[in-house]
């Protein structure tokens, strides 16, 4: 207790009406890349490469970097299923050449997509 409450001598203010919300507004929410099966070729064809720029547990992490990435490459979201586990790879390609790879993964590192790493149709 620290002592009376202190005399106030203007009446309070009128209390407003209360009025409808505001409608709320929505956003148009952006379509989330497909989840894809990559379909490899077989050893009778050239192999392909890949640039994996990132691989996830959470598939939204996986659509987000594609939503960076795909205004810059070919870009996919793959799913994999590693030891009873489900992974999303996004995946720039395919390339014809191994070194065709390495040149797309240094320059999505330049423009700071990612770091990815090259891989081959049989990984």
């Amino acid at each position: 207790y620290l002592g009376p409450a202190p005399i106030v001598s203007e009446p309070p203010a009128p209390i407003a009406t209360p009025q409808a919300p505001p409608e709320p507004v929505v956003a148009q929410a952006e379509i989330a890349p497909p989840v894809q099966t990559v379909s490899f070729p077989t050893h009778e064809t050239a192999p392909a490469f890949f640039v994996q720029l990132g691989s996830f547990s959470d598939i939204s992490n996986a659509q987000r970097l594609h939503g960076v990435a795909r205004n810059r490459t070919n870009v996919k979201v793959v799913s994999v299923n590693i030891r009873g586990n489900d992974f999303f790879r996004v995946l720039a390609g395919p390339f014809d050449t191994k070194p065709s790879a390495y040149a797309a993964r240094d320059q999505l590192a330049r423009q700071g997509v990612a770091s990815g790493v090259v891989v081959s149709a049989e990984n």
